[in-house]
C-alpha cells in the first residue's frame, strides 16, 4: 500500500504535529513547573527536618529532633538559674546584690525603693528595708 500526500495535505500535517508538540510543551510546563518546585520544596523540609552533612562551603545543620532537644536542655538550664539554690543561681546573686544596696543605702542614708517579689517568699534579712 502507498500512502501519498499532496503539498496541501503535507503542510496540514507539519502544522498539525507542530501544534501538537507546542501544546505538549505549554501542558508540561503548566503541569511539570509545580511539580518541580514541589518537590524541590519537599527536599528543603527533608533537609531542614532530618539535618544536612557538611559540605565545603557549607556548615550543615543538625535535624529538628537534636535541635529541640538541645533547646530543651538549654531551657533547663535557664530554668536552673532562675531558682533559689543557695548561692550559685543567678536568682541567689540578685538577692545578694538588692541586700548590699539595702545595706550601703542606709549607710548612706539615702532611700531606696526595692520592690518585693510577690510570687516568691522573701528570707528575711536581718536589715530594715
Amino acid at each position: 500500500m502507498k500512502f501519498t500526500l499532496d503539498a496541501g495535505q503535507l503542510i496540514a500535517a507539519v502544522v498539525a504535529i507542530i501544534s501538537f508538540a507546542s501544546g505538549a510543551i505549554v501542558a508540561m510546563r503548566r503541569v511539570g513547573r509545580p511539580l518541580l518546585d514541589m518537590a524541590k520544596d519537599w527536599r528543603e523540609f527533608r533537609g531542614d527536618w532530618y539535618g544536612v552533612a557538611p559540605r565545603p562551603g557549607f556548615p550543615g545543620h543538625a535535624g529538628m529532633g537534636e535541635r529541640v532537644a538541645q533547646t530543651e536542655l538549654d531551657i533547663a538550664a535557664i530554668r536552673k538559674e532562675l531558682e533559689v539554690n543557695g548561692g550559685g543561681s543567678l536568682r541567689d546573686a540578685v538577692r545578694r546584690i538588692e541586700l548590699q544596696l539595702r545595706v550601703t543605702s542606709q549607710h548612706s542614708g539615702a532611700p531606696v525603693v526595692v520592690q518585693p517579689d510577690p510570687n516568691h517568699e522573701h528570707q528575711s534579712t536581718g536589715v530594715a528595708a
